[in-house]
């Protein structure tokens, strides 16, 4: 990968902070229907989300057994 190359490709930072499944799924890129079944395996490890959000407590669960694209850095509030 040449030094151009490097300068282009861009790093997204996202803070962990309450999310709604929406706002997860455009962070990885993916639909609304692929995010379900992405945390679908971890639903009794995340529990119940509070109304439409999950918890900075889930969030971060959820950043750590789904894989982030290499382009994301997480960065702690």
């Amino acid at each position: 990968m040449s030094a151009a190359d490097k300068d282009t490709i861009r790093t997204k930072r996202i803070v962990i902070k309450s999310y709604n499944l929406t706002q997860l799924a455009e962070i990885y890129g993916m639909t609304l229907y692929r995010m379900r079944r992405a945390l679908h395996p971890l639903k009794v490890r995340l529990g119940k989300k509070e109304g439409y959000f999950y918890t900075t407590k889930q969030v971060t669960l959820i950043l750590r057994f789904v894989k982030l694209p290499s382009n994301i850095e997480v960065v702690k509030a």
